[in-house]
């Protein structure tokens, strides 16, 4: 379930969920996400006095719901004896949990069955692997984001946003006999959520979030700590900073930054204009997944139009808007360094088949050679 970011909507989208529990129903704890601490003390208390007020007018067997409702806080900061009881298991209760913690909490609290999520996701670092731990308890592939945010964006109202992408530097799975995610395909991901409809993007580093430097470099080997999930031990937050990915995440919404708010909000998901180009042998691009996968974001006046393709595939955009011939300015922007090249003129007709423009990127043939194109008129 996906409520706004209100903190009394997520209360009563929690006491609502609970109120009507009914016997057919799968049983289970119910996780809400919440952007900070105070607002996850402030949803406990108002979910308590909303659960006060409800048990005075339900039925019995409402009230039989409602007496099982247990709430917690979590947060970071809390204290670790008021923590502990939130992984402490009651089957008798029907708890509530109100977290801060979006990336892992789902995961380590047992009994966990029902979300309620202010426009949060989690693509996760792993692809599909039947060997991998990650795989069949939470089916995560972290090259389908837009999968993700997709569906989100079609149950949910405000914005979306994947929370946590894979890290650059960490083996998928985090396992030692797969693969390094590299700067590519973690750049991927972000041009595929921002120019799929998110809200933003994130981006982590296996070093820097662990904030782990080799015992080699420290004063002491008292604040040493070992590397976690499989982090090489040579790693080193302080040089990780400057990965090759890190480096390239400031060009990412370039394309956008000097866009007013009323346009930004303009700016929808439009796979539905996407086509193979003139001449196209083989499977439709459309069906192109994972990091080749083709992301269109345009305006619904029409008059903009961003195409990131995964893999530096050609394709074609109809770009018919209805109001007649015109003519627009086409340029190709760089993923790796934020430079555009290739600058064009594009001419559309009033209708017809001219209005669909087949495009080929400057170059093509892996997750390497990833563009944007900008579509202006």
């Amino acid at each position: 379930m996906f409520a706004t970011s209100k903190v009394a909507d997520v209360v009563s989208k929690c006491a609502v969920m609970i109120q009507q529990t009914c016997p057919d129903w799968r049983d289970g704890d119910i996780l809400c996400f919440l952007p900070g601490q105070d607002d996850v003390l402030r949803a406990k208390d108002l979910f308590d006095a909303k659960i006060a007020r409800l048990m005075k007018i339900s039925s019995a067997a409402e009230k039989l719901m409602l007496e099982r409702a247990q709430s917690h806080a979590l947060f970071g900061k809390q204290d670790p004896d008021e923590q502990a009881l939130v992984f402490k298991k009651q089957p008798e209760k029907r708890r509530v949990f109100f977290s801060t913690d979006v990336a892992e909490t789902s995961v380590t609290i047992d009994g966990v069955v029902f979300v309620i999520d202010s426009g949060l996701l989690q693509s996760g670092h792993a692809t599909p692997d039947p060997t991998s731990k990650f795989t069949p308890a939470v089916g995560w592939d972290s090259t389908t984001n837009y999968e993700n945010i997709a569906e989100m964006r079609d149950k949910f109202t405000g914005p979306v946003l994947d929370l946590e992408n894979h890290y650059e530097c960490a083996h998928d799975s985090f396992s030692l006999t797969r693969p390094i995610w590299n700067a590519s395909e973690v750049r991927t991901g972000l041009y595929h959520g921002v120019y799929g409809g998110a809200a933003g993007f994130t981006y982590g580093a296996n070093s820097v979030w662990q904030m782990y430097e080799p015992r080699a470099d420290l004063v002491s080997d008292a604040v040493y700590y070992d590397p976690q999930i499989n982090l090489n031990a040579t790693g080193s937050w302080r040089r990780d900073i400057y990965f090759e990915g890190a480096t390239q995440i400031q060009y990412v919404t370039k394309p956008l930054q000097n866009l007013t708010t009323d346009i930004l909000e303009n700016l929808e998901p439009a796979r539905e204009l996407l086509a193979s180009p003139s001449g196209h042998t083989g499977k439709s691009v459309n069906t192109y997944e994972g990091t080749r996968y083709i992301s269109v974001l345009a305006s619904q006046t029409g008059d903009r139009y961003y195409i990131y393709t995964g893999h530096g595939d050609s394709f074609s955009i109809d770009l018919g808007n209805g109001s007649g011939a015109r003519t627009g300015s086409a340029s190709w922007f760089s993923p790796r360094d934020g430079q555009y090249s290739s600058n064009s003129t594009v001419n559309v007709p009033e209708s017809g088949n001219g209005t669909r423009v087949d495009f080929t990127p400057p170059s093509s043939g892996s997750v390497d050679h990833d563009w944007l194109l900008v579509l202006e008129f």
